[in-house]
């Protein structure tokens, strides 16, 4: 039994890197208008009215717009930072080799930032 679970976690760290193991190539981002009514798009689709929270995965950018009706549409972009936690790749002995280019081809290696956006019409 023991020998089974060793392996298989022996097997996960030859395939993934730290940050993908650790934090994810997605994160947990929220939209926020301070008009309820407004329609929320996140890279042009329709996501939800007023204020929402989804999961967006971390290697892209992503442009979050509040559009209503009458009023002129107002847009953000997301920002990045660089994830810590993919250094800790550099301790694993075959780290540069294999968990660099996964965590930085899934985008573990990187944050969203920030978490919170606020993207409100602008209302005549």
């Amino acid at each position: 039994m023991w020998k089974n679970v060793l392996v298989l976690f022996i097997s996960i760290l030859f395939v993934s890197g730290c940050a993908a193991i650790i934090s994810g190539s997605e994160e947990r981002i929220s939209v926020n208008s301070i008009d309820p009514d407004a329609t929320i798009f996140i890279n042009g689709a329709v996501r939800g009215k007023g204020s929402i929270s989804v999961s967006l995965p971390k290697k892209d950018r992503h442009t979050f717009t509040a559009k209503k009706e009458g009023c002129k549409d107002v847009s953000v972009n997301s920002g990045s930072s660089f994830n810590g936690i993919t250094l800790l790749d550099i301790l694993w002995g075959y780290g540069m080799l294999v968990a660099f280019p996964i965590d930085f081809g899934s985008g573990a290696a990187w944050n969203i930032t920030p978490k919170d956006y606020t993207v409100t019409p602008i209302c005549p």
